[in-house]
């Protein structure tokens, strides 16, 4: 059963009557409200994270998400027009967003794809979240692979390049089988990322 209008106007005037619904009307209520993007409304929620049976952490990420690729009915394609800058802001002062994605490389890289994968990617915000959130971009997984390992992986040639001017020494790294970036975008067969790092990474192509 789906929330109405209704019911939603409703409890957004009366926000503290939300702690004492069913699970479905609850969780319902917490993402549309986050859909929204109404600041006030967030933070409410998310100082009432344990009365509402949720955590911080599963709200961060929601949010999040939600602050960079606008409602959900857009698509979540990351776009400049759609990013809640003043969102983004509060939760990077309220929680550990690296911490949000700790647990993966995988998810914090296709969040990175995800930022180029349209026309007229934004390295607005791009150059945000490496100048407030650095760490967001760093780190090996458990095969010791990087971000660049799975630029190369993925055949995105502009996640490379991007990668490469802001964190030169992620190129360098090698994975648990000795393998780097480069060696990686050879067996692919991603003559684009081969032929960018042959040219500007040349170093990288010996031994």
């Amino acid at each position: 059963m789906l929330i109405s209008t209704e019911e939603i106007n409703w409890f957004y005037d009366r926000p503290s009557d939300l702690l004492n619904c069913k699970g479905l009307i609850r969780n319902q209520f917490i993402r549309f409200a986050i859909d929204v993007g109404e600041l006030e409304m967030i933070k409410w929620i998310f100082e009432h994270s344990t009365e509402l049976k949720t955590t911080k952490r599963k709200l961060g990420k929601i949010i999040f998400r939600r602050a960079i690729t606008g409602p959900s009915n857009g698509g979540h394609i990351i776009r400049d027009k759609n990013i809640n800058y003043p969102l983004l802001y509060w939760l990077h002062n309220n929680i550990d967003i690296v911490d949000l994605f700790k647990n993966s490389i995988i998810i914090r890289m296709k969040l990175f794809i995800d930022i180029f994968s349209h026309d007229g990617i934004s390295y607005n915000l791009l150059d945000w979240l490496y100048s407030d959130i650095p760490d967001l971009f760093k780190g090996i997984d458990e095969k010791g692979k990087s971000f660049f390992h799975y630029a190369a992986l993925l055949q995105t040639p502009d996640v490379i390049k991007w990668l490469f001017t802001y964190l030169p020494e992620l190129a360098y790294l090698k994975d648990n089988n000795g393998k780097t970036a480069y060696d990686i975008a050879v067996k692919k067969g991603s003559q684009e990322v081969v032929d960018w790092i042959s040219v500007n990474i040349p170093d990288l192509c010996q031994g």
